[in-house]
C-alpha cells in the first residue's frame, strides 16, 4: 500500500512540476476514447451514398417461331421452336459460321427490341423471330410484337420447346 502511495505522490508530483502537462495529457487520453466510440458507431452506421438497391439487368427471351408468312395482310405464328434464355444465347447459337448465322444488323436490331428503343418493341420482355427460308436471313418484325401478339401464351400457338411452366406440345 506504501508503495501505491509513493507511485502516485511520484506522478502527481511531475504533474505538478510539468504544469499544465498532466491536465493536458489527460484530455488528449479522454480524447482519445471519445473519438475511438465515435469511429465505432460511424463504422457501424452504412454510407449514405451507396445505394442498398441495386437494379437487376432486364431478361429478354428470344423465341424462335415458324415463318408467320401472310395471311389477308395479317402474321401469325402457328408454331414456336425454340427459347433462348436471352439474347446472346440466341446469338451463340447462330454465330458466323453456323448454319443461320445472324448479321449484324440483325443482332441490332433485336438489341433494341430488348431494350424497347428506336422504335423497337418486345412482348413482356420475349422477343419473336423467325428464319426466312426463301430470304434466307433472320425477320424481326414489330408488327409481331403488339401487347396483344403475345405468342408464348397463345393457346392456338403450338410450342416445340419445354420450359418448367410451358410443357412441349406434340
Amino acid at each position: 500500500m506504501a508503495f501505491g502511495l509513493g507511485k502516485l505522490a511520484a506522478v502527481s508530483g511531475v504533474t505538478a512540476a510539468g504544469g499544465g502537462i498532466g491536465v493536458s495529457m489527460g484530455n488528449i487520453v479522454f480524447s482519445e476514447s471519445k473519438d475511438t466510440s465515435i469511429k465505432a458507431k460511424k463504422e457501424e452506421s452504412p454510407t449514405p451514398t451507396q445505394s442498398t438497391v441495386e437494379t437487376q439487368p432486364k431478361v429478354c427471351v428470344i423465341y424462335e417461331g415458324n415463318d408467320p408468312g401472310r395471311n389477308q395482310n395479317t402474321r401469325r405464328f402457328s408454331e414456336l421452336l425454340e427459347r433462348f434464355e436471352g439474347k446472346e444465347q440466341f446469338f451463340e447459337k447462330y454465330k458466323e459460321g453456323a448454319q443461320r448465322p445472324t448479321s449484324q444488323d440483325f443482332k441490332e436490331e433485336i438489341r433494341k427490341a430488348c431494350e424497347g428503343t428506336d422504335g423497337k418493341k418486345n412482348v413482356k420482355g420475349n422477343v419473336y423471330v423467325w428464319w426466312g427460308t426463301s430470304e434466307n436471313k433472320w425477320f424481326y418484325a414489330s408488327d409481331m410484337h403488339d401487347e396483344t401478339d403475345d405468342w408464348v401464351n397463345d393457346s392456338q400457338v403450338q410450342k416445340k420447346f419445354q420450359t418448367e411452366t410451358t410443357p412441349k406440345q406434340a
